[in-house]
């Protein structure tokens, strides 16, 4: 190999790990649980949330195990950019589209469609000491769904 091209492979490697130390350092990514007594939740409560924000180039892919206050457990996930642009989500019945805009290092806001209507608005706002997400929605569609949950989510080590 020449050592031109070693040196542009050097290159390339030391511009990546940037990139690589971002994705890492993000508040926003990494394993939230919600905090049941904290948050303002609708009814039924569930038992227990555990959230994963794994970051993508330019967005997350979210899992989500949940355990409702039957004690069924299940298991969701998506992957959406911060780019506003609205991607399919499949499982959530009253949501089938997604959009996410990144506002800054500690801000995300959502909206969550179905059928061409806006069904929710959120926002994720993870607190300056990286400890703490907070997940507000507001519910708008359908009608029997309207109001504001809050959750409250401890990141975990």
């Amino acid at each position: 190999m020449s050592a031109k091209i070693r040196t542009i492979i050097l290159a390339l490697a030391v511009l990546c790990i940037p990139l690589g130390l971002f994705a890492a350092d993000d508040p926003m990514m990494g394993t939230w649980k919600l905090n049941i007594p904290k948050s303002q939740l609708g009814n039924p409560v569930p038992r227990s949330i555990i959230r994963k924000h794994i970051p993508i180039p330019g967005g997350v892919k979210v899992v989500q195990d949940r355990v409702d206050a039957e004690g069924k457990a299940s298991t969701g996930e998506f992957t959406v950019k911060f780019d506003g642009k609205d991607y399919p989500i499949s499982g959530d019945p009253y949501v089938d589209r997604l959009s996410l805009k990144r506002v800054n290092q500690y801000r995300v806001d959502g909206i969550g469609r179905k059928d061409d209507k806006t069904a929710t608005t959120f926002r994720w706002q993870v607190s300056k000491d990286g400890k703490t997400l907070t997940y507000t929605t507001q519910r708008l569609y359908p009608p029997e769904r309207v109001g504001t949950i809050i959750q409250i989510l401890d990141k975990q080590e």
